[in-house]
């Protein structure tokens, strides 16, 4: 290798490595869980692992949305071109409508529950 360039990656490290803290400095505090921070460690980790799996939940509950949606778009696409008929995309906009709502519904009873 170069020694310049040696010189200069030493150089590079070291200005960072003095940096670093002051990069830091303005950094805002993570925000607590939503059941507070408890009354130890153990505790606060729980609130947490609830928070992560809600958003978990959430995250499910778009995804059957997602596919829900992608499904009628394509069950649409079949009417149009008369491979499907209408009474095939009321039915399985309606299915997938209760299913969402099903799925809505065990999401909240999950955490209540937790």
């Amino acid at each position: 290798m170069n020694p310049f360039t040696n010189r200069l990656a030493i150089t590079l490290a070291a200005l960072m490595t003095i940096a670093s803290p002051l990069a830091s400095a303005a950094l805002p505090r993570p925000d607590t869980p939503t059941r507070g921070q408890g009354s130890g460690l153990l505790q606060l980790v729980q609130n947490y692992f609830f928070d992560g799996i809600t958003l978990a939940g959430l995250v499910l509950a778009a995804i059957c949305f997602f596919i829900v949606a992608m499904n009628a778009v394509k069950k649409f696409h079949e009417v149009t071109d008369k491979k499907a008929t209408w009474t095939d995309f009321f039915t399985l906009v309606g299915v997938g409508a209760v299913l969402l709502i099903i799925v809505i519904w065990l999401i909240n009873k999950a955490v209540e529950i937790l």
